[in-house]
């Protein structure tokens, strides 16, 4: 702004000394042409300094935001709230850290599963049998996507008596049935449902996991237990195909087994069964 008012002092000077040329001497009038010239030069000369000095400002700042969003720190006169050049680069921040923890996030995901995969394959790691409580169990495994559920707002009941013990690996099988909670959460609309319920039988117990979500065509109940399968109504959904698979591998493995029903539109029911 100062700028602008002391660029339009010679163009008045100019203006004046046109106006008044017949009253001012010619040797006046080119004195205060020579002048206003001068001041002309002079004031974009310093015009041209601040503006370099103002870049030069400018990019130090976006080199030291840059540096500490690198290091994860706050920059120096952090101040998100003012409407300047710099203030909407530091504003980013939060943005770009959100971004690199979802891309994290997804890379941890896929080579942890792709590892439990391996590991399943090859036989390299040893299921521990012991008797526990089933209760415990599919607390753990509600607890993996019980963040997820409440985003979607999606009501999660179990129903499971405290005093039901299996001879079962703890961990493996939450593993399993959180595999099976989570594309239940995943492909339930939102505001749906999510119900677990046991029921003991006489040589298994039958763990049902029930949910509101789009289903699975009759066609499809053996696919969606293949390595890497996605359906087609699950393109718009996140995921590698590999959930359902190790859980199916993982239950296998305990001498128990998977089954499913379904109907589409309706909802889906997995029901999971290990043996007393």
């Amino acid at each position: 702004m100062r700028a602008r008012v002391l660029m339009t002092l010679p163009a008045l000077l100019l203006i004046l000394s046109g106006a008044l040329a017949g009253f001012i001497p010619s040797e006046g009038t080119g004195a205060l042409l020579t002048g206003a010239g001068v001041l002309i030069f002079l004031l974009s000369h310093a015009w041209k300094l601040r503006q370099d000095r103002e870049q030069a400002g400018f990019a130090n700042e976006i080199c030291d935001t840059i540096d500490a969003l690198m290091e994860g720190r706050k920059p120096e006169n952090y101040e998100p709230y003012e409407d300047s050049r710099l203030s909407k680069v530091q504003e980013k921040q939060d943005e770009f850290l959100k971004t690199m923890t979802s891309q994290i996030d997804k890379l941890d995901f896929l080579l942890q599963s792709l590892i439990k995969m391996s590991r399943l394959e090859t036989g390299t790691f040893a299921l521990h049998m012991e008797k526990g409580s089933l209760y415990s169990t599919l607390a753990e495994a509600v607890n993996g996507i019980w963040a997820r559920a409440e985003q979607k707002k999606i009501r999660i009941s179990l129903e499971c008596g405290r005093n039901i013990v299996l001879c079962h690996d703890a961990k493996w099988t939450a593993e399993a049935l959180g595999n099976i909670l989570e594309n239940a959460v995943k492909y339930t609309p939102e505001g749906g449902a999510v119900r677990v319920s046991v029921i003991p039988w006489q040589f298994y117990t039958r763990i049902d996991i029930a949910d509101t979500g789009i289903g699975i065509s009759g066609e499809h109940y053996h696919d969606v237990f293949r390595r890497f399968y996605r359906g087609r109504e699950a393109a718009g959904e996140e995921g590698l195909g590999l959930g359902l698979y190790l859980a199916r591998d993982i239950i296998m493995r305990q001498k128990g087994y998977i089954t499913v029903q379904s109907e589409e539109g309706e909802g889906t029911t997995f029901s999971v069964f290990l043996p007393d």
